[in-house]
């Protein structure tokens, strides 16, 4: 079976890339011949399957420019090289399966309004980049070509079918799956000497937060929770963000420096979980969140809001769900689990157990089976 993946660029550190690779992982050996297509690719971890590498050029001086070029330069490859399967990480109209990883861009331009100033809304409604990313949905969702839309949560999946009357056949929540041998949980020795390596409290409570594009994942919501709770509690924050710099001042402004650590984007994030005793997830708007996953995996429970897709996997045993965009809601559920810490690791990796690699995969394949089929 030919399979072509479509992703625009490839950064190690970053959440959606991971999943790509753990696509990549999920159909190694399942007699499949894999492509990526993409602007930049950077094929670290795919060592054991080849993997071949199809350049698409992505050109222009503008956000919307390059999403055009790129969209058109796909479609290029895509005629002079025949596939069986395409499965396409962009919105990009013609595939057979679309995978909606970025959710609904208008639901996300709504949720974007409630925390920018009226400048920056303005901005937002006379962007082009916007308008070009709605209209390549639109016409992707509209597309005769296109199969199958694999949601990767029910919130992604009933959003899909009230904005683009997508039938509930024809999607389909796969959740992502976790490499269960990479995340696991460790043991009390193996979390301190961990914090003692990379300078941090052995005993203090550590509240972790992984993620990049610090505005959609709600850091400034973090650092206001943060503010009002135990001086003990420490926070780090792995992650890259253009004006981190901001978020910086802001921890100073609001007195958290000596307990607020910046530690930056991390290639291999396996250890930073298991220095934390939970998981913060604040995001404004977040399609599943593999970061979720990957922490419970790891024995660690996570408190996420309810605009997180993979908050639909967390019980009361091993985390909880706020709502979006509230600080004080957010330190409450702090506060009143900080006890439940502990409990929560055996239940955290019990929910992980449920989403390997493999029932990703045989999803996957079940799916490429049934469009060759029909």
């Amino acid at each position: 079976m030919k399979v072509a993946l479509i992703r625009q660029q490839f950064r190690p550190d970053g959440g959606a890339e991971r999943m790509v690779m753990n696509t990549i992982q999920a159909l190694s050996g399942k007699q499949v011949e894999l492509s990526v297509i993409a602007h930049q690719w950077q094929p670290a971890g795919t060592t054991g399957m080849p993997v071949e590498f199809l350049q698409a050029e992505r050109k222009g001086l503008t956000r919307a420019a390059k999403l055009r070029t790129f969209t058109a330069a796909v479609q290029e490859r895509l005629r002079a090289h025949p596939f069986d399967i395409v499965q396409s990480f962009e919105r990009v109209p013609g595939v057979q399966i679309y995978r909606a990883g970025d959710g609904v861009h208008a639901t996300w331009l709504e949720q974007k309004a409630r925390m920018d100033g009226p400048l920056s809304r303005w901005w937002t409604r006379h962007d082009h980049f916007h308008r070009a990313v709605m209209e390549q949905e639109s016409a992707l969702y509209a597309h005769p070509a296109l199969r199958k839309v694999i949601c990767i949560s029910e919130m992604i999946r009933k959003d899909v079918m009230l904005r683009f009357g997508v039938s509930p056949e024809q999607a389909v929540t796969v959740y992502n799956g976790v490499d269960l041998t990479r995340f696991r949980p460790r043991e009390k020795h193996e979390r301190q000497a961990i914090r003692q390596r990379l300078g941090l409290p052995k005993c203090a409570p550590i509240l972790l937060y992984v993620g990049s594009g610090f505005q959609r994942k709600g850091v400034d919501i973090l650092l206001q929770a943060a503010a009002t709770l135990p001086e003990d509690l420490h926070w780090v924050i792995c992650g890259h963000d253009k004006a981190i710099a901001r978020y910086q001042k802001r921890a100073h402004q609001l007195g958290l420096s000596g307990r607020i650590h910046f530690a930056g984007p991390q290639a291999d994030i396996a250890d930073w979980y298991a220095l934390a005793d939970a998981l913060v997830h604040p995001a404004w708007y977040e399609p599943f969140g593999n970061v979720v996953l990957e922490a419970l995996a790891s024995g660690v429970g996570v408190i996420a809001t309810d605009r997180t897709g993979a908050s639909e996997l967390l019980t009361p045993g091993c985390g909880a769900v706020v709502p979006a965009g509230n600080a004080g809601e957010l330190a409450d559920a702090i506060r009143r689990h900080l006890a439940d810490f502990e409990s929560w690791r055996t239940n955290a990796r019990k929910v992980a157990e449920d989403y390997p690699l493999s029932r990703m995969s045989a999803s996957l394949l079940s799916l490429y089976q049934e469009i060759l089929e029909t």
